[in-house]
C-alpha cells in the first residue's frame, strides 16, 4: 500500500468515527457538515420507512433519529475501506450500540445488537465527507419448519 493510500485510509476512517461521534452526541450539525453538499447523498437506515434521497430529506431523517429518546453509536472491529480517486467505499460488521437519553440510571442500560454499515464517501477539497450511508441488522436464520422424518 502506498503512502498515499494509507493516508487516504486513515482520513476515510476519521470522517467514518467523525460521523460515529455525531450520532452518539446526537449532534445534527455536525452530522451534516460530514455529508456531501448539493442532492447527490443517500442515508438508508435499518428500521422500515428509513430511506433518504438527498441532502434535504437525509438532514431530516437525521434530525428525527437524533430526536429519540436514545442514541446510537457503532463499533467496527475491522471495517474495510477501499480507495479509488476521490471515492472511497466502506463495509464492515460489529456492534450497533442503543443507549437511552436521561438521567445517569438510565443511561447505565444499553442495548447492543449485531451491526452492518457500508458507505461511501467522496473527497470534497481534500475532505472526506458522505455520499451514502446504509446501516442493517442482519435477521437470526429461520430454522428449518420439522419434517415427518424429524419426528421419528
Amino acid at each position: 500500500m502506498t503512502a498515499r493510500a494509507e493516508s487516504s485510509d486513515a482520513g476515510v476512517l476519521a470522517a467514518v468515527e467523525a460521523m460515529n461521534r455525531a450520532f452518539r452526541a446526537q449532534d445534527l450539525a455536525a452530522a451534516e457538515a460530514l455529508l456531501v453538499p448539493g442532492d447527490a447523498v443517500v442515508v438508508l437506515g435499518s428500521e422500515d420507512g428509513e430511506l433518504a434521497v438527498g441532502r434535504a430529506s437525509a438532514v431530516q431523517m437525521l434530525r428525527a433519529l437524533f430526536s429519540r429518546p436514545e442514541r446510537y453509536w457503532w463499533t467496527l472491529p475491522q471495517p474495510h475501506v477501499r480507495v479509488h480517486g476521490d471515492t472511497a467505499w466502506l463495509c464492515g460488521e460489529g456492534e450497533l450500540h442503543i443507549q437511552p437519553v436521561g438521567p445517569i440510571d438510565v443511561q447505565a442500560s444499553c442495548e447492543t445488537i449485531t451491526y452492518r454499515l457500508t458507505a461511501v464517501l467522496v473527497r470534497v477539497n481534500g475532505v472526506w465527507q458522505w455520499a451514502h450511508y446504509h446501516g442493517s441488522e442482519p435477521v437470526p436464520p429461520v430454522p428449518a419448519p420439522a419434517t415427518s422424518d424429524d419426528a421419528a
